[in-house]
């Protein structure tokens, strides 16, 4: 968990936000990425 919280602050771009639904919209597409499309590791 602290390694996906880490890489979210380094890639989501959220400073622009102006809600939280904006926000909670951003996070929810991350998630999705990360766990889909992002290259990992192992």
């Amino acid at each position: 968990m602290e390694t996906f919280f880490g890489h979210t602050k380094d890639e989501l771009e959220y400073e622009d936000c102006e809600t939280l639904r904006e926000l909670n919209e951003r996070i929810n597409s991350y998630i999705s990425f990360y766990n889909s499309k992002r290259c990992q590791w192992t």
